[in-house]
């Protein structure tokens, strides 16, 4: 992840689900303040506020595992598949723009050989 310095966090407002994801790391115990600190450019002193704020507010506790997952769990199976289906064809336009790119690259090489040769 890009590092940020302390005036970057000022000016800026950190993602509900990245200050999500650093709380429930730090609380859990997964990492610690100056691992996320220095993964993600932020004053430990910022995840220490975040997370006695957080503890004030909730009564419950961050289990230790977190859930990589946190959007795929509000999809349906119908929208899962439709998701599924459009990765497969999107996955298989790209391949055919490389094959494409990489005709265009042959020929601008074939194009160039026949330039230097004739000259």
């Amino acid at each position: 992840m890009q590092q940020t310095t302390n005036s970057d966090l000022s000016r800026h407002y950190l993602p509900r689900q990245l200050r999500h994801l650093i709380l429930q790391e730090y609380l859990s115990g997964v990492k610690t303040a100056r691992q996320l600190s220095e993964e993600h450019g932020i004053p430990m002193s910022t995840i220490h506020k975040m997370g006695q704020r957080w503890k004030a507010k909730n009564s419950c506790s961050f289990v230790s595992t977190p859930n990589p997952y946190p959007i795929m769990s509000r999809v349906t199976s119908e929208e899962a598949s439709e998701l599924l289906s459009e990765n497969k064809a999107l996955r298989r336009r790209l391949e055919e723009a490389l094959l494409r790119l990489e005709g265009y690259e042959i020929m601008g090489d074939i194009l160039q050989e026949d330039t230097v040769s004739t000259c």
